[in-house]
This record gives structure tokens, C-alpha cells and sequence, in this order.
């Protein structure tokens, strides 16, 4: 059984299925929550001393997003693991009860406090090097192809053409999903809400930035040769557009989901 405890006070709720730490704040008495999973009540503590000594704050920072905190196992900021301690055979609390009524449920947090910028930017920067390195290779692929068929038929030159440039284009149907699935695994969140924004943001921003460049340069071009209405072409751009950004944004964030899931379900990640 996974549970959120608090530091301060000591209350603990066991979490249901489909909730993690991620789904609560603070605990109402001002406590930093902790996160212990498969956790087993032993029984209750003789000397409260021992607790406040033991939860004496350390100024501890989380790596990721630097946040100063008491001991603790998880983050209470960005839900990144900080240190690792067992808690499964210590006595923690002298009473035992359902807490959940004094935890400030995180519902209410703002949509952009659930995306982590700085782990999509670390997906960002996964998907330009995936794609720059599929595209060479890609390349080196072809070329090879083509030499190997040049003694051949033609057919045979489509074929192995055909081939690569399907094989390659999965594979860039792919860097999306893996870009989310980088972007959440980063930030080892084990909120399914969290990863599924935080990995659809990657494609969004990607899609964005490189419709807006495509659009830009293709208008230019277009308007200059004079081979298409500009107004068409804005409209018929900003179509595609927004058809890209829904579904980069889907594709990433199906990875993300796969890292959350991933997470905790088993210990990949």
C-alpha cells in the first residue's frame, strides 16, 4: 500500500488507485507531505523526541527544481525522488487514522503550474537531435541504396527507395512519443494529469515554432513568384497548422502517459 505522510504532524493517507503525490499540496497543519510506497504501520512511537528530532529540517534541495525542503523522500514541489530511505519497518506515528481530510487537495492547481518547462525543454532538445540524426542517417541510407541498385533495373532502385523512406518515416513518427516520454521520465512525476501535459507541451512548442517558420518562408516564396493568392495561402496554412498542433500535442503526450505508467508500475524509471 502507497501512502502521503506528513512530516509535521505525523497524519498519513493511504492513496487510491490513479492518485500519487503529485494530487496534494501541503498538509493543512504547514507539514511537508512524503511519499512511502508499499508502507506497513508497525506501531506506535514511545518517545515523541525521536519523531521531532527526526524530522528536524535539513535544508535539503531537490536537483530538479532546486526547491529547499525538509527530510524528506520525495519532493513536495516537483514530486522528484530526493534521497532514498526505508520507512517500511519504522514506527511513525502514535495514532492511526484517515488523514486525507487535512490534505489540501492540488485540484485547484493552475493548469501551467502542472508543466514542468524545464523538462520540456529537455524533450525539445531530444527531438532536434533525434530528427537531425534520422534524417543523416536517412541520408547515408539512401545513398547507399542508390549505389547498391545502380547496376540494377529500376524497379529494383524504387523498391529499396521505397523501403528506406518508409522505415525512416516511421521512425519520425516515433521521435514525438519518444520526446514526451523523455520530457516526463526527466521530472519522474506519477501524476498521469502532469505527464500528459507536461509530454503534449513538447509537440505543442516543436509544432509551433516549425509551422510558423514553414508558413513564414512558404508565403514568402509563393508571394514572390506570384503563384498563389497570399490570403488563400495564410488560411490554408494556419489550417494545417492547428490540424499539426493537435496532433504533435497528441503524440507527445502519449509519451508522457507511457513514462508515468511506466513509472509506477515498475522500476525502469
Amino acid at each position: 500500500m502507497d501512502y502521503v505522510i506528513c512530516e509535521k504532524c505525523g497524519g498519513y493517507y493511504e492513496l487510491e488507485e490513479g492518485e500519487s503525490i503529485a494530487d496534494f499540496d501541503v498538509c493543512q497543519c504547514g507539514g511537508t507531505l512524503l511519499f512511502l510506497k508499499n508502507w506497513s504501520y508497525v506501531s506506535p512511537i514511545q518517545n515523541k523526541s525521536a519523531l521531532k528530532e527526526r524530522t528536524k529540517p535539513s535544508g535539503i534541495k531537490c536537483n530538479i527544481c532546486g526547491y529547499e525542503q525538509n527530510k524528506s523522500l520525495i519532493c513536495s514541489k516537483c514530486g522528484s525522488r530526493i534521497r532514498k530511505t526505508n520507512y517500511q519497518n519504522k514506527m511513525y506515528h502514535q495514532n492511526r487514522g484517515d488523514y486525507r481530510h487535512i490534505l489540501a487537495e492540488s485540484s485547484s492547481i493552475h493548469f501551467f503550474d502542472r508543466i514542468h518547462w524545464g523538462a520540456v525543454t529537455s524533450g525539445i532538445i531530444f527531438y532536434i537531435v533525434a530528427s537531425i540524426v534520422t534524417r543523416i542517417v536517412r541520408g547515408i541510407f539512401l545513398g547507399g541504396g542508390i549505389i547498391v541498385a545502380q547496376n540494377a533495373n529500376t524497379t529494383a532502385l524504387i523498391s529499396i527507395t521505397n523501403v528506406i523512406v518508409l522505415f525512416f518515416g516511421l521512425i519520425s513518427a516515433i521521435i514525438p512519443i519518444a520526446s514526451g516520454f523523455w520530457a516526463v521520465s526527466y521530472i519522474t512525476t506519477r501524476n498521469y494529469v502532469t505527464g500528459i501535459m507536461t509530454g503534449s507541451m513538447v509537440g505543442i512548442v516543436i509544432t509551433i515554432i516549425s509551422g510558423i517558420l514553414y508558413l513564414v518562408f512558404g508565403l514568402l516564396f509563393l508571394g514572390l513568384y506570384g503563384q498563389i493568392n497570399i490570403g488563400v495561402g495564410i488560411i490554408a496554412g494556419l489550417m494545417v497548422l492547428i490540424i499539426s498542433i493537435i496532433y504533435g500535442g497528441a503524440m507527445s503526450a502519449v509519451g508522457g502517459l507511457i513514462a508515468v505508467y511506466v513509472r509506477r508500475h515498475t522500476s525502469y524509471i
